[in-house]
């Protein structure tokens, strides 16, 4: 059995779907809505079902819950069509770090924690399933969200995008606080991007081990997705454009989820 370093090319389409599915179980489209429950253009942010300690929530970016705060009402919308509406977002108690580092977590009021239960996955952030910056760059990432371009206003329907990449920068702030930086090229496949990342903010980035073992005498590409292999290694929160199609997306990094914000909700 050998791990190695991989790139989207090599991974097949039965493993591509599986991680797709994987990915979507957790992840939620945070929506803002007005004191007549009509959505408010422009309120759409990303976020991660997770669970720390027995407190479930969302993890995202700290600006977007300064942001949607504002707001009376926020829906969660899960798998892209299951909206479940939180009058008053006072109800909800956020966890948030009081540095620069641009991430935090919503704590669901147990009055609709059940029926998010029922559809989705809260994936469980355990200390002991991070790895170091080195062993993180080697895997395959994907960065998961729901772009505002590329949302139907028609139908009110929201796509979820997923881009495959690799961690190529890792820095660490402290002891329990790190960010890490993703080149996204925009002419590279599974989809046609879009110009911005606008409405991705919050959303998860995932690191995924690779390795070939053999299958009756064949060398099968494989994908491991326990909990110390598939691992929530990043929360998205800014994107600058380079030259050309290139954007470089700039995330918190794996110390700061399961350390830092575990170390934070848990004391």
């Amino acid at each position: 059995m050998e791990d190695i370093i991989i790139s989207y090319k090599d991974v097949p389409l039965e493993v591509k779907l599986d991680i797709d599915q994987f990915t979507s179980n957790s992840t939620v489209a945070l929506l803002g809505y007005d004191s007549k429950r009509h959505p408010i253009p422009g309120f759409l942010a990303s976020g991660t079902f997770i669970e720390i300690n027995s407190k479930y929530g969302v993890l995202t970016a700290k600006h977007v819950w300064e942001r949607f705060k504002k707001v009376e009402n926020i829906s969660f919308s899960f798998f892209g069509k299951t909206h479940l509406t939180l009058e008053r977002t006072e109800y909800i108690r956020c966890y948030s770090p009081n540095n620069e580092i641009d991430i935090c977590f919503l704590e669901i009021p147990p009055t609709i924690l059940g029926t998010i239960k029922a559809a989705s996955d809260f994936h469980p952030i355990v200390n002991s399933s991070y790895s170091d910056a080195a062993e993180i760059e080697k895997r395959l990432c994907i960065t998961v969200g729901f772009p505002l371009e590329i949302q139907s206003t028609q139908e009110r329907r929201l796509n979820i995008l997923r881009y495959y990449t690799h961690i190529v920068k890792h820095s660490k702030i402290s002891e329990d606080w790190d960010i890490i930086e993703l080149d996204v090229k925009a002419i590279d496949p599974p989809n046609e991007l879009p110009k911005t990342f606008g409405g991705m903010s919050g959303g998860g980035i995932w690191s995924f081990k690779g390795f070939y073992n053999l299958v009756n005498n064949e060398r099968k590409f494989f994908i491991r997705k326990n909990i110390k292999a598939a691992l929530l290694a990043g929360v998205n929160y800014c994107e600058e454009f380079l030259n050309g199609n290139v954007h470089k997306i700039y995330g918190v990094g794996p110390i700061s989820i399961y350390s830092g914000m575990t170390k934070l909700i848990t004391k």
